[in-house]
């Protein structure tokens, strides 16, 4: 079951859509990538941490695959980081 994201990703440079606000959207998203950037540790990780959010739904799950989907959008340059200002 899908639940909201602590917060939502907005995403640059890629097709993922821009806003991904659910753990279903991101796990979309990672599944909409190709099967080698699938295999990348950060994506895979994301991944299994975001299914397990789904499975538990606790709070401290869901924080840590938001975090784990963050870094693995980081990685590739992905990540939109509004300018502070």
């Amino acid at each position: 079951m899908p639940f909201d994201l602590p917060k939502p990703v907005r995403t640059i440079g890629t097709q993922m859509p821009v806003f991904i606000g659910t753990t279903g959207d991101a796990i979309d998203a990672i599944q909409s990538l190709s099967q080698d950037m699938r295999k990348k540790p950060h994506w895979h990780n994301a991944q299994e941490l975001l299914f397990g959010a789904e499975e538990s739904g606790t709070t401290s799950d869901l924080k840590a695959a938001h975090q784990a989907f963050e870094h693995a959008l980081s990685v590739e340059n992905w990540l939109h980081r509004p300018v502070a200002g």
